[in-house]
């Protein structure tokens, strides 16, 4: 992802802003391990993208993850206690309990399931780390399309 900055851009800011404000971000690298996580979300989202686009669609796509965040072989409105710890992750949901936590999914994704479902399945997406979604993709693609 190359971006060039717009030079009218650039110098459209008070030099005080880019002294104090940009540089110093230039100067501090990211974590290795989140820009793994960055390139990771990344290409695994475009193979799932594509694969669930040519065979099924974003609902089977966003229960296919409800289920593997489950635990479950079927879309349960129980959640279990790994769904709760990947939804936990989340900056807005980390001091929820298991019962609001619950009721989240249900609203979210079980009632709610045809709204914004792009924006669900990236959510949850983000919410796993580069381990769970190779296991997903190993689990939901690979095994069903040697099967």
């Amino acid at each position: 992802m190359n971006c060039i900055l717009n030079p009218n851009f650039l110098s459209s800011l008070p030099l005080d802003i880019i002294i104090n404000e940009i540089i110093p971000y230039t100067y501090c690298p990211q974590n290795n391990k989140l820009l793994r996580d960055i390139k990771s979300f990344f290409s695994d989202f475009s193979t799932i993208e594509n694969s669930y686009s040519y065979d099924y669609n974003n609902d089977v796509l966003i229960y296919d993850l409800i289920c593997f965040c489950n635990c479950s072989f079927i879309p349960s409105y129980n959640m279990h206690e790994r769904f709760g710890e990947v939804l936990k992750r989340s900056f807005r949901l980390k001091n929820r309990n298991y019962s609001e936590l619950n009721n989240y999914v249900f609203v979210v994704f079980h009632r709610n399931v045809i709204i914004n479902p792009l924006r669900k399945i990236r959510f949850l997406w983000g919410l796993l780390k580069p381990v769970e979604r190779n296991r997903f993709i190993n689990k939901y693609l690979l095994e069903d399309f040697y099967n």
